[in-house]
């Protein structure tokens, strides 16, 4: 069976690899792109960096991870984190793979009202 992937790269990629296993066709033909945005980090102090998506850290500079470093990271999911940890950030805390589930996370982990900051594209 032919399929069509439009997630943005790199998970098209690996959603592809997993297709063909499969015996599928895959057609990777992403509906987005991943590229920085230009905004600065506040300057502020977070309690929490929260991920819901890997390509977050694929526009992070290294000046970024650095000022990041040390705030605990509230990921979706097992790649998401795996992202993180591998760009240094850290401690990370793994979710299991959907919104909800990650916020009920950070109100179990966090005390009311701590200053989180979601990295998170623009259309």
């Amino acid at each position: 069976m032919r399929i069509w992937v439009p997630r943005p790269e790199p998970g098209a990629t690996r959603t592809a690899a997993r297709l063909r296993a499969r015996g599928h066709l895959p057609l990777i033909a992403p509906v987005l792109v991943g590229r920085p945005t230009g905004t600065a980090l506040p300057e502020e102090r977070f309690a929490g960096l929260v991920l819901t998506s890997g390509n977050a850290m694929a526009v992070l500079d290294d000046g970024a991870v650095a000022r990041l470093a040390g705030t605990p990271v509230f990921a979706v999911g097992a790649s998401t984190a795996e992202a993180a940890a591998r760009a240094g950030l850290g401690p990370v805390w793994e979710g299991p793979g959907d919104a909800a589930a990650l916020a009920r996370l950070i109100t179990e982990t966090l005390p009311p009202g701590a200053s989180l900051l979601h990295l998170a594209g623009a259309e």
